[in-house]
């Protein structure tokens, strides 16, 4: 055996020697399994000759090495030839995610049944790398919170779907296309810029990352593709960084590692001559069909613009607001809410009260709605009160957000701009082929698109308003038996509200959707469109005697409510002092209202 080692080290050293690397690399891995490693290599260590065998094994080795290195440091690009031989020489730490973890000192096991970063389960250790990262078929697709900018940045470090570094990017389709799903990293990065997660270096690699994932690796169609492509556009503050800022930042990031930084500049090269090319083609586009140009960019420019003088007008306003509003939409409890916030906020919603004058029910329902700092004020009240205890008052803000959409980000403002200019271009353009000629990429829009995140968190709020264990009553909001006020008595608690009694006549209603749109619902991230209804009368007439239970008020609320009035009042069950006034009226027939959803008119 011993004397075969020697032959086999030998021969391995020769090959590589003389033929290179690839002519010894077979016998020279027999050697290191049979005579290194093997069952008898401790055997044959004290036996004369086996020095020469450990001898010519690690010459071999270091001739290996040193051409693997070599081929290494060539810069990425070149024939197919070059491009395999650079990209089979990669080194071991991008070749498996588990030894690129272990080159940041990341220990993990790579049995699958370990709680490791393995299809969106918990990951074993801050910083390791998703398993899956380096598939030569394409990264992984599905949206998972454990797969996040940093793991498609490694991929993309390590030159995988990279042409000119990863020799199959060339036969396989590139992997994105015109949608965007919340798992694809155009969306990762995005966000991550957004929120100001990186430091400056890193920073610089997502833009790079954002950039190469957009124009490099995207599969265009023009202009079927025109939203992915504004998204893209608008992202990366229409730069891509360039190489030499690349470099520096790969220094900064993967210090020390020549590959991984001439990977990400040779990427950043492709991204700047990609996008040349899908710039001018959606250029055109846009040149050829004006009315989609105003349906997307034009639109979204204008809410823009909205947005930004919001900010400056309402600053003082929104840096009070802002961490109640994130607050607001965490999940969970809400439990981080100030003492003191329904007291903050009523100030607040106070003064835009002041500022709006509203005078009737759209006045009110602009204040609590549909103007942006007002949509925050009453989400993080809906908090608030929930987090207080005080279901009613919750109940009257969450049905409050359920009448409009919320448009308080550039995001979703922007969203919006381009949903109501799509529901404009629908009745502008009555036919299919009218508007496929106005706006080319009309088949490929989605007719109630995803609505951004923020959105589907303020929905989840309302639904965990609307989810409570304590149920409400509208006392005073059935027709034919309105609470019309007959006294009044003052109580420890509040005050008492007492009603008439009526006897009524009445046919049952029947209720039929209009095409005309007031807003949209949200249910999770999906838009669900609500119609003005048409209602008429419809079978024999009935007689009932009626009367709405007494309600409790408090003082400041009752001290409004006089004799004849009507009233429609908000109560927790079983506790009627958990209650709030949300509509009077000065006479019987809901006639010159006061109050309005919990707002006194101006």
């Amino acid at each position: 055996m011993l004397s075969m080692c020697r032959d086999d080290a030998r021969t391995a050293l020769r090959r590589i020697r003389e033929r290179g690397r690839a002519e010894g690399a077979s016998l020279l891995r027999t050697v290191d399994e049979v005579c290194i490693r093997g069952k008898m290599a401790p055997e044959m260590r004290g036996l004369p000759g086996y020095e020469e065998v450990v001898r010519d094994y690690e010459e071999a080795r270091r001739l290996s090495q040193a051409a693997v290195d070599s081929v290494a440091a060539t810069s990425p690009g070149g024939d197919a030839q070059s491009v395999r031989a650079r990209w089979e020489a990669r080194p071991k730490r991008c070749q498996n995610t588990l030894d690129w973890d272990a080159a940041l000192g990341i220990k993990r096991e790579a049995s699958w049944s370990n709680p490791s970063r393995i299809g969106g389960n918990q990951p074993i250790a801050p910083g390791s790398l998703a398993f899956g990262m380096f598939s030569q078929n394409s990264a992984p697709r599905e949206s998972s919170p454990y797969i996040g900018p940093d793991d498609h940045l490694v991929r993309l470090a390590c030159g995988y779907d990279v042409g000119g570094v990863d020799p199959s990017a060339a036969r396989r389709p590139r992997p994105w296309d015109g949608a965007l799903p919340d798992g694809d990293p155009r969306w990762l990065f995005t966000r991550a810029l957004q929120k100001g997660m990186a430091d400056p270096a890193r920073a610089t690699l997502y833009r790079l990352s954002l950039g190469f994932h957009c124009y490099d690796a995207t599969a265009w169609k023009v202009p079927a593709f025109y939203r992915a492509y504004l998204h893209c556009d608008e992202a990366n503050d229409k730069t891509v960084p360039t190489p030499e800022e690349v470099g520096a930042a790969a220094e900064a990031v993967f210090p020390g590692r020549s590959w991984e930084k001439a990977n990400l500049v040779f990427a950043a090269q492709r991204a700047l001559e990609a996008r040349k090319r899908v710039d001018a083609a959606f250029l055109e586009a846009e040149a050829r069909s004006p009315r989609m140009k105003a349906l997307f960019r034009d639109s979204a420019d204008a809410a823009r613009r909205e947005h930004a003088e919001f900010l400056v007008r309402y600053e003082a306003e929104l840096r009070t607001l802002a961490p109640m509003t994130a607050e607001a939409l965490r999940p969970g409890a809400h439990e981080q809410m100030p003492a003191d916030c329904a007291e903050t906020l009523l100030t607040l919603r106070s003064r835009l009260e002041a500022e709006l004058q509203p005078k009737d029910a759209e006045g009110v329902r602009f204040l609590r709605g549909g103007h942006s700092l007002g949509f925050q004020l009453t989400e993080a009240l809906a908090a608030c009160y929930l987090v207080r205890g005080d279901v009613a008052r919750a109940e009257l803000e969450s049905m409050s957000l359920l009448k409009s959409s919320r448009r308080v980000t550039e995001e979703e403002k922007v969203f919006y701009a381009r949903l109501d200019a799509q529901m404009q271009a629908r009745r502008d353009l009555p036919t299919q082929e009218q508007r496929q000629q106005a706006i080319p990429n009309w088949e490929s829009l989605e007719e109630l698109p995803q609505v951004p995140l923020t959105q589907s968190a303020s929905s989840a709020l309302i639904t965990q308003v609307r989810g409570m264990e304590a149920s409400t009553l509208l006392i005073g909001s059935v027709e034919s038996m309105p609470a019309v006020v007959v006294s009044k008595r003052e109580s420890p608690e509040g005050v008492w509200i007492t009603v008439k009694k009526f006897t009524n006549s009445y046919r049952e209603l029947e209720c039929q959707d209009t095409r005309e749109l007031l807003h949209f619902s949200v249910v999770g991230r999906t838009l669900k469109p609500v119609f003005r209804q048409e209602c008429r009368n419809v079978g024999p007439v009935k007689k009932q005697t009626l009367q709405a239970q007494p309600v409790l008020l408090s003082k400041e609320e009752a001290s409004l409510v006089k004799q004849g009035m009507q009233l429609e009042v908000l109560v927790t069950s079983n506790e009627p002092a958990d209650s709030v006034l949300v509509n009077l009226w000065k006479k019987q027939g809901k006639k010159e209202a006061l109050v309005v959803d919990g707002i006194r008119l101006r």
